[in-house]
């Protein structure tokens, strides 16, 4: 009954049960380490060239939407750092990529935020950024679940002109996002973001792919397996249990939790 717990906890929960932070970011920045954007992301960094998205905000490390907008060729302003939101604030407003959760590019591999204690508040420049660039605007949430502890409850308080929360499925992301569509009058729009782009931003089929990659399971396993291994170089074998006991512990399992437990003492007697 614990695996349907564990596939619904927040990623930041399970990043913030993480014994060694050092190493944890380490994993964050090896893990997505990717320049590689998909058609996706190629389309709103044309609507944002276009003029018809006024800025992306996102909560992803990546650089995929770099690469997309670099691509793109036109002036617009990024902000990863609270100081370069600072800025961004006292200058001639620019189409703006903001990457709310920081980034793993070179020079930036300490600002990503993945545990609930880096989640605690948004730093006041960001707070005051986002603002800017939503009030008076329709706001448009694509793939995002608002099961983060930072940005969905700063979109509860944005004086947006109006929510569309898109979801793949015929429901709510998640009980943040029901809560923040319900009480601020938004709509949740369901259905697949490719016919979103189509019919908001005019473009026809050769602009966007037939169909959303799909991971085979001999795929996945291999994406599991490396991952694995990449967690087995960065962290030592007790630091793995430990995580895992912790992980356990907070999602109530006392019986594998006190098995960990012996298990570790075992191999440290021994």
């Amino acid at each position: 009954r614990y695996s349907e717990r564990f596939s619904g906890m927040p990623f930041e929960h399970l990043m913030e049960c993480c014994p060694v932070e050092n190493k944890a970011t380490e994993l964050i920045n090896f893990l997505y380490d990717s320049r590689c954007f998909n058609k996706l992301h190629k389309a709103l960094a044309k609507g944002m060239r276009e003029g018809n998205i006024h800025s992306i905000v996102t909560t992803n490390y990546d650089c995929c939407f770099d690469a997309a907008l670099e691509e793109e060729n036109f002036s617009f302003a990024k902000v990863v750092t609270n100081a370069q939101a600072r800025n961004v604030l006292n200058v001639q407003p620019l189409p703006c990529y903001f990457k709310i959760h920081g980034s793993v590019e070179k020079g930036l591999e300490d600002s990503p935020m993945y545990s609930l204690r880096h989640e605690a508040l948004l730093h006041p420049d960001k707070r005051l950024l986002l603002s800017k660039l939503i009030t008076d605007r329709p706001l448009l949430m694509i793939g995002y679940s608002g099961l983060d502890f930072e940005l969905c409850p700063e979109i509860e308080r944005l004086n947006f002109k109006r929510l569309i929360w898109n979801s793949r499925e015929n429901k709510f992301p998640s009980v943040s996002a029901q809560r923040v569509i319900k009480n601020r009058g938004g709509i949740l729009l369901h259905g697949d973001m490719r016919q979103l782009f189509k019919h908001w931003l005019r473009y026809n089929n050769t602009d966007l792919p037939e169909d959303l990659p799909q991971l085979t399971p001999k795929e996945k396993e291999t994406r599991l397996e490396a991952v694995k291994i990449l967690i087995g170089k960065i962290f030592s074998e007790r630091e793995i249990r430990l995580w895992a006991i912790r992980v356990l512990n907070s999602l109530g399992a006392p019986s594998q939790t006190f098995r960990m437990l012996a298990g570790l003492s075992a191999r440290n007697d021994g």
